[in-house]
């Protein structure tokens, strides 16, 4: 799952999820510049044990203009 851009304009900002699993999973979060894929500014990798919903922080006190922020499955 790809979300929408978000103008960050270099701020520093909290990003909050809530994402509900129906199965344990790893997963993993990136965020990247969406100016330039291959500037990476996050990549996480989260361990889910149960199904259940969760909320995840992702602090970034340096972002680029314009965020992307990718979701998936770990083994994919």
């Amino acid at each position: 799952m790809i979300l929408p851009v978000a103008q960050t304009n270099g701020r520093e900002i909290l990003l909050r999820f809530k994402i509900n699993f129906l199965k344990p999973v790893v997963i993993s979060v990136i965020g990247y510049d969406e100016d330039d894929w291959t500037a990476i500014y996050f990549h996480r990798e989260v361990r889910v044990d149960q199904a259940g919903t969760y909320d995840f922080d992702f602090p970034m006190p340096l972002t680029p203009n314009n965020l992307r922020v990718k979701f998936g499955d770990s083994n994919e």
